[in-house]
């Protein structure tokens, strides 16, 4: 496992059930089916033994290693008996691992098309981020508007995001100061917290500073955006029943939080 994506998924086991909101949007009934389904499954593998069936191999895409650690997490906590390792590559070793057999499941942007994979969308929540002491911090309702002269610290020219982002901004005419232009989503986050400006961020990159109180997410009219993830395997292969297990609980629980109508999916 990466050493960043440890780091993820120790803290989210060590704080919180909170990581386990797969479940959202589904009623109680549904919620216990599926979980009987699940132990079942479980069970089938050897009773909770890992030894019986091996490691559970995920990969994921920069971009998509806080959802997944997150995911591993919250299927680790439904089922204590299972070992799950997670390697964070960039595309093109994502798809290498894939192929080769080394990762059984990858997170890729669901945008991505390959001959021979098959892709199972999950999202992740895109939403603006102010520095503490911010005066649009407990505001309400925020026009889009209002933010065009605060300064924007955005992703590089290309990132989805931020064009999506522009892209808002545009269909209302207006064009918004921007204050900063960097490579990543970590980078973006410090530099919000450090006072630079305002920015979009994934919720799970903006999780340790907004519980530090550094950063406020923002109530902006419009937003969230959804950044589009997929969950790849290969379409020939036979997952294990701990990888169709892992599978089918991610896209199961994302069902409940799909894109409302009206509102276009971000592409990852």
């Amino acid at each position: 496992m990466a050493p960043d994506s440890h780091q993820d998924l120790v803290h989210l086991l060590r704080f919180g059930h909170g990581c386990d909101a797969l479940g959202r949007g589904t009623d109680r009934g549904q919620s216990l089916k599926r979980d009987a389904r699940s132990r079942q499954a479980f069970d089938r593998l050897g009773h909770g033994r890992a030894a019986a069936f091996g490691v559970l191999r995920v990969g994921a895409n920069p971009g998509a290693r806080r959802l997944a650690a997150r995911l591993v997490a919250a299927f680790c906590l439904r089922h204590p008996g299972s070992q799950v390792g997670l390697h964070v590559a960039g595309r093109e070793e994502g798809v290498e691992r894939l192929l080769s057999g080394k990762d059984d499941l990858c997170l890729r942007p669901a945008s991505e098309d390959r001959s021979g994979l098959e892709a199972n969308p999950v999202a992740a929540e895109l939403v603006h981020h102010a520095p503490a002491g911010h005066p649009l911090a407990n505001a309400r309702a925020i026009a889009l508007a209002s933010l065009a002269p605060e300064g924007l610290v955005l992703r590089e020219p290309g990132s989805d995001p931020r064009e999506a982002l522009l892209a808002a901004f545009a269909a209302v005419g207006i064009s918004p100061a921007i204050r900063a232009q960097l490579s990543s989503d970590e980078t973006v986050a410090e530099a919000i917290a450090a006072g630079l400006g305002i920015g979009l961020l994934p919720e799970g990159e903006a999780h340790s500073l907004s519980r530090a109180g550094a950063i406020f997410a923002l109530d902006v009219q419009g937003f969230p955006l959804r950044r589009e993830w997929s969950i790849t395997r290969l379409r020939a292969v036979r997952l294990s029943s701990s990888a169709e297990l892992f599978l089918r609980e991610a896209v199961e629980g994302a069902e409940g939080l799909r894109t409302p109508s009206g509102r276009q999916p971000l592409p990852a």
